[in-house]
């Protein structure tokens, strides 16, 4: 009896570990952003989409008056499974993690910069004659 209370989890990891796809979550601070993934539009944020756990995501959060902000994540390596597959089947690399929060930059522009004020000239730059 111990040893099916054992292979129990032990089977519903692997049945998980095996899925290749999972539901991934894209959230932005400002909110609706548009969100590209490897290159492709997914929408606007805040979204989830359908993503392949197996490969290196790019994810990219393009807004008017902000700038550009893009992240990679790579897929870790399931060691327990890696017994059994190849390391680069799906059953074997994952992405760690449900979400992510992409925080944008605003966009300084000629109507939004403002000047700081610098330490006082002391001297310097003059050329010895």
């Amino acid at each position: 009896m111990k040893t099916v209370q054992y292979l129990m989890p032990a089977a519903a990891l692997v049945l998980i570990s095996c899925s290749s796809t999972k539901d991934f979550t894209v959230k932005t601070n400002p909110v609706g952003a548009e969100i590209f993934i490897n290159g492709k539009s997914v929408g606007k944020s805040n979204l989830t989409t359908r993503i392949a756990q197996n490969r290196v995501l790019t994810v990219m959060a393009c807004k008017d008056g902000y700038v550009v902000t893009s992240t990679t994540i790579e897929p870790k390596t399931n060691r327990f499974m890696s017994w059994f597959w190849p390391e680069d089947s799906p059953g074997v690399r994952y992405i760690e993690g449900d979400e992510i929060t992409i925080n944008l930059e605003k966009l300084v522009t000629s109507q939004s910069y403002r000047p700081t004020t610098l330490a006082p000239f002391t001297g310097g730059g003059e050329s010895s004659r």
